[in-house]
């Protein structure tokens, strides 16, 4: 799977005309299904600048494109965060990779303990709720809250970063029905955001 940005925004050459969404611009792993959605969310933010400025205006083109990586931005990072998980995953890794590592498995942990935490979880992932939601005081609470009762009843809190998710799921949650599920799979993941086009 190649996860990649397409950076229209910063494109130094002539966009006159030419606009893009979807794929078009920027591929996320298909395992967390965010491609429609920010399809369909890129379709809104162009009705939005059309509502707002001409078409034959001298910048729409470049307007759009910059609100559009403003949009794409907490995106990329999130999804790109999680695939950069995995050891067999290419591309840039920022300093703060470790600790987002680190911090995502505690919560997996937690969310085994608390199917609140697993909603909280799959909104932010399905673009339902932005993703700093998971940061929320309440939200950090429930999760040490979680944490806790895991260590008051003995179970290990050893977290392993390249180990793979297991969340066991109740049988009628609406978004994966059966008993256990990977929340997230090891692939060949090539995280990349390009500068220009190509």
């Amino acid at each position: 799977t190649h996860c990649r940005w397409r950076r229209f925004d910063r494109w130094q050459g002539n966009l006159r005309g030419f606009l893009a969404l979807g794929d078009a611009v920027a591929g996320f792993n298909p395992t967390y299904g965010q491609g429609i959605t920010s399809a369909t969310m890129q379709a809104v933010l162009l009705d939005q600048h059309l509502a707002r400025y001409s078409l034959d205006h001298p910048a729409f083109e470049r307007m759009f494109f910059k609100a559009q990586a403003k949009f794409l931005k907490p995106m990329w990072d999130f999804a790109v965060g999680l695939d950069l998980r995995w050891p067999s995953t290419t591309g840039h890794r920022p300093a703060y990779a470790p600790l987002q590592r680190w911090a995502t498995r505690v919560i997996e942990r937690a969310a085994q303990e608390d199917t609140q935490i697993l909603n909280d979880i799959l909104r932010v992932v399905e673009l339902v709720s932005p993703q700093w939601t998971l940061a929320r005081p309440e939200f950090v609470a429930r999760v040490w809250r979680a944490l806790l009762r895991l260590t008051l009843r003995g179970s290990s809190l050893h977290i392993d970063p390249a180990a793979p998710a297991r969340l066991a799921l109740p049988s009628a949650h609406p978004h994966v029905p059966q008993q256990q599920a990977d929340i997230t799979r090891p692939m060949n993941i090539q995280a990349r955001a390009t500068d220009s086009v190509s």
